[in-house]
Protein backbone atom coordinates (compact mmCIF):
# COMPACT_ATOMS: atom_id res chain seq x y z
CA UNK A 1 0.00 0.00 0.00
CA UNK A 2 1.49 3.48 -0.99
CA UNK A 3 -0.14 5.10 2.27
CA UNK A 4 -1.89 7.30 0.46
CA UNK A 5 -6.23 7.33 0.84
CA UNK A 6 -8.73 7.74 -1.56
CA UNK A 7 -12.14 8.94 -1.54
CA UNK A 8 -14.51 6.34 -2.69
CA UNK A 9 -17.79 7.81 -1.40
CA UNK A 10 -20.77 6.06 -3.15
CA UNK A 11 -22.96 9.30 -2.68
CA UNK A 12 -21.72 13.06 -1.30
CA UNK A 13 -23.41 14.37 1.94
CA UNK A 14 -22.61 17.41 1.24
CA UNK A 15 -24.71 17.80 -1.84
CA UNK A 16 -27.79 16.51 0.35
CA UNK A 17 -29.91 19.40 1.57
CA UNK A 18 -30.34 17.71 4.86
CA UNK A 19 -26.73 15.61 5.00
CA UNK A 20 -26.45 12.54 5.89
CA UNK A 21 -23.60 9.73 7.12
CA UNK A 22 -22.17 6.39 6.39
CA UNK A 23 -22.03 3.49 9.01
CA UNK A 24 -22.09 0.10 7.90
CA UNK A 25 -19.33 -1.52 5.99
CA UNK A 26 -18.22 -4.88 4.89
CA UNK A 27 -15.94 -6.85 2.25
CA UNK A 28 -16.31 -9.95 0.31
CA UNK A 29 -14.10 -12.37 1.74
CA UNK A 30 -14.49 -14.62 -1.35
CA UNK A 31 -14.32 -12.02 -4.31
CA UNK A 32 -11.12 -8.85 -4.11
CA UNK A 33 -12.42 -5.72 -4.51
CA UNK A 34 -16.86 -6.43 -3.87
CA UNK A 35 -17.78 -4.22 -1.22
CA UNK A 36 -20.77 -2.80 0.84
CA UNK A 37 -21.73 0.19 2.70
CA UNK A 38 -24.66 1.41 4.19
CA UNK A 39 -26.11 5.14 4.27
CA UNK A 40 -27.50 6.35 7.69
CA UNK A 41 -30.17 9.12 8.62
CA UNK A 42 -30.19 9.85 5.08
CA UNK A 43 -34.06 11.51 6.08
CA UNK A 44 -34.24 13.07 2.51
CA UNK A 45 -34.49 10.38 -0.30
CA UNK A 46 -34.62 7.32 2.37
CA UNK A 47 -30.93 5.39 3.49
CA UNK A 48 -29.55 2.93 0.67
CA UNK A 49 -27.03 -0.11 0.53
CA UNK A 50 -23.89 0.45 -2.36
CA UNK A 51 -22.05 -2.02 -3.56
CA UNK A 52 -19.42 -1.95 -5.43
CA UNK A 53 -17.15 -4.63 -7.40
CA UNK A 54 -13.40 -2.90 -7.92
CA UNK A 55 -12.59 -1.39 -4.39
CA UNK A 56 -15.13 1.74 -4.80
CA UNK A 57 -14.28 2.74 -8.01
CA UNK A 58 -17.89 2.62 -8.93
CA UNK A 59 -21.13 1.66 -6.69
CA UNK A 60 -24.49 0.75 -7.55
CA UNK A 61 -27.22 1.58 -5.71
CA UNK A 62 -29.00 -1.51 -4.41
CA UNK A 63 -31.54 -0.17 -3.27
CA UNK A 64 -32.97 0.58 -6.84
CA UNK A 65 -33.01 -2.58 -7.39
CA UNK A 66 -34.63 -4.13 -4.38
CA UNK A 67 -37.91 -6.11 -3.26
CA UNK A 68 -39.02 -6.16 -0.05
CA UNK A 69 -41.08 -9.05 1.24
CA UNK A 70 -43.06 -7.99 4.17
CA UNK A 71 -46.35 -10.27 3.44
CA UNK A 72 -45.68 -12.47 6.47
CA UNK A 73 -45.97 -9.73 8.84
CA UNK A 74 -49.20 -7.36 8.97
CA UNK A 75 -47.77 -5.19 11.35
CA UNK A 76 -45.14 -4.26 8.55
CA UNK A 77 -47.40 -4.12 6.06
CA UNK A 78 -49.00 -1.18 7.48
CA UNK A 79 -45.22 0.28 8.74
CA UNK A 80 -44.73 0.30 4.97
CA UNK A 81 -47.38 1.86 3.97
CA UNK A 82 -47.80 0.79 0.52
CA UNK A 83 -43.94 2.01 0.02
CA UNK A 84 -41.03 -0.50 -1.10
CA UNK A 85 -37.84 0.96 0.94
CA UNK A 86 -34.94 0.23 2.66
CA UNK A 87 -35.61 1.21 5.60
CA UNK A 88 -34.34 3.89 8.10
CA UNK A 89 -30.88 3.72 10.28
CA UNK A 90 -29.01 1.03 8.13
CA UNK A 91 -26.47 1.07 11.00
CA UNK A 92 -24.80 -2.14 9.78
CA UNK A 93 -24.79 -4.65 6.76
CA UNK A 94 -22.61 -7.85 6.84
CA UNK A 95 -21.96 -10.06 3.86
CA UNK A 96 -21.74 -13.73 4.81
CA UNK A 97 -17.91 -14.72 4.43
CA UNK A 98 -18.23 -18.03 2.56
CA UNK A 99 -21.26 -16.65 0.26
CA UNK A 100 -21.20 -12.60 -1.04
CA UNK A 101 -24.37 -13.26 -2.59
CA UNK A 102 -26.10 -13.49 1.38
CA UNK A 103 -26.32 -10.69 3.02
CA UNK A 104 -28.46 -9.00 6.15
CA UNK A 105 -28.63 -5.26 7.33
CA UNK A 106 -30.51 -3.38 10.06
CA UNK A 107 -32.96 -0.47 10.36
CA UNK A 108 -34.79 1.07 12.65
CA UNK A 109 -37.23 -1.73 12.86
CA UNK A 110 -35.55 -4.83 11.90
CA UNK A 111 -33.36 -7.14 9.76
CA UNK A 112 -33.39 -7.48 6.08
CA UNK A 113 -31.54 -10.85 4.68
CA UNK A 114 -31.09 -11.48 0.69
CA UNK A 115 -29.80 -14.12 -0.28
CA UNK A 116 -29.43 -12.89 -4.10
CA UNK A 117 -27.20 -9.44 -3.79
CA UNK A 118 -25.00 -10.41 -6.25
CA UNK A 119 -28.47 -9.38 -8.52
CA UNK A 120 -27.61 -5.85 -7.65
CA UNK A 121 -24.27 -6.50 -9.90
CA UNK A 122 -25.90 -6.99 -13.34
CA UNK A 123 -29.02 -4.97 -12.51
CA UNK A 124 -31.36 -7.88 -12.25
CA UNK A 125 -34.05 -7.52 -8.75
CA UNK A 126 -32.98 -8.62 -4.98
CA UNK A 127 -35.16 -10.55 -3.20
CA UNK A 128 -35.19 -9.07 0.54
CA UNK A 129 -36.84 -11.07 3.25
CA UNK A 130 -37.65 -9.51 6.71
CA UNK A 131 -35.86 -12.15 9.07
CA UNK A 132 -36.80 -11.09 12.95
CA UNK A 133 -38.87 -14.46 14.00
CA UNK A 134 -38.94 -14.25 17.54
CA UNK A 135 -37.04 -11.28 17.20
CA UNK A 136 -39.11 -8.59 16.66
CA UNK A 137 -39.03 -5.50 19.00
CA UNK A 138 -40.11 -1.84 19.90
CA UNK A 139 -40.47 0.66 22.07
CA UNK A 140 -43.56 -0.86 24.36
CA UNK A 141 -45.02 1.70 26.47
CA UNK A 142 -47.78 0.06 28.02
CA UNK A 143 -49.38 -3.48 28.11
CA UNK A 144 -53.05 -4.59 28.83
CA UNK A 145 -54.05 -8.49 28.79
CA UNK A 146 -58.20 -7.51 28.64
CA UNK A 147 -60.69 -9.62 29.69
CA UNK A 148 -61.83 -10.91 26.80
CA UNK A 149 -61.01 -10.39 22.65
CA UNK A 150 -57.52 -10.04 22.62
CA UNK A 151 -54.59 -11.83 24.65
CA UNK A 152 -52.86 -8.96 24.81
CA UNK A 153 -52.91 -4.90 24.15
CA UNK A 154 -49.72 -2.46 23.72
CA UNK A 155 -49.19 0.84 23.42
CA UNK A 156 -45.83 1.54 21.52
CA UNK A 157 -43.34 4.49 20.70
CA UNK A 158 -43.53 5.19 16.67
CA UNK A 159 -45.85 2.61 15.30
CA UNK A 160 -48.85 3.31 17.26
CA UNK A 161 -49.50 -0.45 19.28
CA UNK A 162 -51.44 -3.62 18.39
CA UNK A 163 -53.62 -5.98 19.78
CA UNK A 164 -52.23 -9.78 20.11
CA UNK A 165 -54.65 -13.08 19.84
CA UNK A 166 -51.63 -15.55 20.03
CA UNK A 167 -48.64 -13.45 21.64
CA UNK A 168 -46.16 -16.47 19.95
CA UNK A 169 -47.41 -15.32 16.47
CA UNK A 170 -47.28 -11.43 14.68
CA UNK A 171 -50.44 -9.39 15.19
CA UNK A 172 -53.41 -10.90 12.90
CA UNK A 173 -54.42 -7.65 12.25
CA UNK A 174 -51.62 -5.73 11.99
CA UNK A 175 -50.83 -2.01 13.84
CA UNK A 176 -53.48 0.05 14.81
CA UNK A 177 -54.22 2.60 12.41
CA UNK A 178 -52.85 5.38 11.47
CA UNK A 179 -49.93 3.06 12.82
CA UNK A 180 -47.10 6.39 12.24
CA UNK A 181 -47.99 7.41 16.12
CA UNK A 182 -46.42 7.09 19.36
CA UNK A 183 -49.10 5.75 22.05
CA UNK A 184 -48.66 6.54 25.25
CA UNK A 185 -51.61 4.19 26.78
CA UNK A 186 -54.31 1.85 26.44
CA UNK A 187 -56.94 0.36 28.28
CA UNK A 188 -60.06 -1.32 27.77
CA UNK A 189 -63.40 -2.18 29.96
CA UNK A 190 -62.79 -5.40 32.34
CA UNK A 191 -66.45 -6.05 32.43
CA UNK A 192 -67.71 -5.04 28.32
CA UNK A 193 -63.67 -5.70 27.05
CA UNK A 194 -64.67 -4.95 23.42
CA UNK A 195 -64.30 -0.87 24.15
CA UNK A 196 -60.90 0.43 24.43
CA UNK A 197 -59.23 3.52 24.43
CA UNK A 198 -55.54 4.62 23.69
CA UNK A 199 -53.80 7.84 23.66
CA UNK A 200 -51.64 9.24 20.82
CA UNK A 201 -49.01 12.68 20.90
CA UNK A 202 -49.60 12.65 16.63
CA UNK A 203 -53.42 12.80 17.07
CA UNK A 204 -54.75 16.32 16.86
CA UNK A 205 -57.49 15.07 19.47
CA UNK A 206 -54.97 13.23 21.86
CA UNK A 207 -56.43 9.98 21.28
CA UNK A 208 -58.67 7.13 19.96
CA UNK A 209 -61.46 4.65 21.60
CA UNK A 210 -62.61 1.34 19.91
CA UNK A 211 -66.34 -0.32 20.66
CA UNK A 212 -64.99 -3.88 18.52
CA UNK A 213 -62.02 -4.54 20.48
CA UNK A 214 -59.45 -2.66 18.09
CA UNK A 215 -61.14 -3.57 14.64
CA UNK A 216 -62.08 0.43 14.35
CA UNK A 217 -60.95 3.22 16.05
CA UNK A 218 -62.60 6.41 16.56
CA UNK A 219 -61.08 10.04 17.28
CA UNK A 220 -61.42 11.34 20.84
CA UNK A 221 -63.81 14.96 20.50
CA UNK A 222 -61.81 18.26 21.02
CA UNK A 223 -60.39 18.72 24.05
CA UNK A 224 -58.56 21.64 26.28
CA UNK A 225 -55.14 19.59 25.81
CA UNK A 226 -52.71 21.47 24.37
CA UNK A 227 -49.55 20.00 22.39
CA UNK A 228 -46.97 21.70 23.80
CA UNK A 229 -45.85 23.61 26.97
CA UNK A 230 -45.49 27.50 27.15
CA UNK A 231 -41.56 27.15 26.32
CA UNK A 232 -42.71 25.55 23.00
CA UNK A 233 -41.40 21.65 23.89
CA UNK A 234 -43.31 18.57 23.42
CA UNK A 235 -46.02 17.17 25.64
CA UNK A 236 -46.66 13.75 25.12
CA UNK A 237 -50.26 12.38 25.43
CA UNK A 238 -50.61 10.63 28.76
CA UNK A 239 -52.10 8.09 30.12
CA UNK A 240 -55.96 6.98 30.21
CA UNK A 241 -58.49 5.21 31.90
CA UNK A 242 -61.76 3.10 31.02
CA UNK A 243 -64.07 1.76 33.65
CA UNK A 244 -65.07 -1.25 34.20
CA UNK A 245 -68.47 -1.24 32.40
CA UNK A 246 -66.82 1.28 29.28
CA UNK A 247 -69.64 4.07 30.68
CA UNK A 248 -66.84 6.58 31.83
CA UNK A 249 -63.04 7.44 30.15
CA UNK A 250 -60.49 9.60 32.75
CA UNK A 251 -57.69 10.94 30.53
CA UNK A 252 -54.39 13.02 31.94
CA UNK A 253 -52.16 14.04 29.54
CA UNK A 254 -49.03 15.24 30.86
CA UNK A 255 -48.50 18.34 32.64
CA UNK A 256 -51.79 19.08 32.35
CA UNK A 257 -55.29 18.99 34.31
CA UNK A 258 -56.99 15.33 34.11
CA UNK A 259 -60.16 14.95 31.67
CA UNK A 260 -63.19 13.20 32.11
CA UNK A 261 -65.29 11.66 29.31
CA UNK A 262 -69.09 9.90 29.85
CA UNK A 263 -69.69 9.89 25.69
CA UNK A 264 -66.78 7.63 24.98
CA UNK A 265 -64.48 10.43 24.55
CA UNK A 266 -66.60 12.61 22.39
CA UNK A 267 -66.62 15.36 24.97
CA UNK A 268 -64.04 16.21 27.97
CA UNK A 269 -64.71 17.88 30.90
CA UNK A 270 -62.62 19.04 33.34
CA UNK A 271 -61.54 16.32 36.90
CA UNK A 272 -62.53 17.98 39.93
CA UNK A 273 -60.07 16.94 42.82
CA UNK A 274 -56.83 16.17 40.66
CA UNK A 275 -53.69 16.06 42.32
CA UNK A 276 -51.94 19.07 41.91
CA UNK A 277 -47.88 20.04 41.14
CA UNK A 278 -45.26 18.56 38.81
CA UNK A 279 -45.77 15.29 39.79
CA UNK A 280 -47.40 12.73 37.20
CA UNK A 281 -50.72 11.29 38.19
CA UNK A 282 -51.96 8.07 36.64
CA UNK A 283 -55.57 7.43 36.60
CA UNK A 284 -56.68 3.46 37.32
CA UNK A 285 -60.33 1.82 36.75
CA UNK A 286 -61.82 -0.16 39.13
CA UNK A 287 -62.05 -3.53 37.35
CA UNK A 288 -65.33 -4.98 39.60
CA UNK A 289 -67.60 -1.64 39.94
CA UNK A 290 -68.25 0.37 36.49
CA UNK A 291 -67.81 4.28 37.44
CA UNK A 292 -65.33 4.07 40.27
CA UNK A 293 -61.34 5.28 39.36
CA UNK A 294 -58.34 5.48 41.53
CA UNK A 295 -55.21 7.99 41.31
CA UNK A 296 -52.07 7.83 43.64
CA UNK A 297 -51.19 11.00 44.37
CA UNK A 298 -47.10 10.80 44.98
CA UNK A 299 -46.70 13.98 47.03
CA UNK A 300 -49.00 13.66 49.16
CA UNK A 301 -48.50 9.69 50.14
CA UNK A 302 -52.53 9.39 49.61
CA UNK A 303 -55.02 7.30 47.03
CA UNK A 304 -58.08 9.33 45.78
CA UNK A 305 -61.11 8.03 44.79
CA UNK A 306 -63.85 8.82 42.34
CA UNK A 307 -67.01 6.96 42.90
CA UNK A 308 -68.86 9.36 39.85
CA UNK A 309 -67.38 8.43 36.68
CA UNK A 310 -63.82 10.04 36.93
CA UNK A 311 -66.10 13.61 37.81
CA UNK A 312 -64.71 14.34 41.00
CA UNK A 313 -61.78 12.67 43.12
CA UNK A 314 -61.51 12.45 46.43
CA UNK A 315 -58.52 11.47 49.40
CA UNK A 316 -59.52 7.88 50.99
CA UNK A 317 -56.08 6.37 51.85
CA UNK A 318 -54.09 8.51 53.93
CA UNK A 319 -50.33 7.88 55.41
CA UNK A 320 -48.69 6.50 52.37
CA UNK A 321 -44.87 7.41 51.70
CA UNK A 322 -44.50 10.30 50.32
CA UNK A 323 -42.47 9.93 47.66
CA UNK A 324 -39.57 12.30 45.74
CA UNK A 325 -40.53 13.36 42.09
CA UNK A 326 -38.25 11.24 40.52
CA UNK A 327 -39.41 8.04 42.35
CA UNK A 328 -41.92 6.23 40.53
CA UNK A 329 -45.31 4.45 41.91
CA UNK A 330 -47.85 1.92 40.04
CA UNK A 331 -51.27 1.25 41.31
CA UNK A 332 -53.39 -1.80 40.38
CA UNK A 333 -57.13 -2.67 40.51
CA UNK A 334 -57.37 -6.21 40.43
CA UNK A 335 -60.44 -7.58 39.16
CA UNK A 336 -62.91 -9.72 41.14
CA UNK A 337 -63.77 -7.07 44.10
CA UNK A 338 -64.06 -3.56 44.75
CA UNK A 339 -61.15 -1.68 45.92
CA UNK A 340 -58.76 -4.62 45.55
CA UNK A 341 -55.57 -2.28 45.28
CA UNK A 342 -51.96 -2.92 44.94
CA UNK A 343 -49.19 -0.06 45.32
CA UNK A 344 -45.99 -0.53 43.89
CA UNK A 345 -43.46 2.26 45.74
CA UNK A 346 -39.43 2.29 44.23
CA UNK A 347 -38.89 -0.38 47.91
CA UNK A 348 -41.92 -2.06 48.50
CA UNK A 349 -45.34 -3.32 47.66
CA UNK A 350 -48.67 -2.25 49.33
CA UNK A 351 -52.17 -4.12 49.15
Amino acid sequence: PSGKWTDITPADPARDPQGFGYSGIDVDRQVPGRLVVTTIERWSVGDDVFVSTDDGAHWTSVGAHSRHDASAYPWLVNYMRGEDKMGHWLADIKLDPFDGDRAIYGTGYGLWLTQNLGAADTGGSVQWDFAVTNLEETATLEIRSPSGGATLLGAMGDVSGAAWDDVSKTPRNGLFAPSNQTNRSVDFAQLRPAILARTADQADTGGWWSNDGSVTWHPFGKSTRTTRSASGGHLDAGTVAVSAGGSSFVWAPEKQPALCSRDHGKTWVPVAGWPGGEVEAVPVADRHVDGVFYVHDRAAGEILVSVDGGLSFRTEVTGLPKLASWQSSQLVAAPGALRDLWLVLHDVLLH
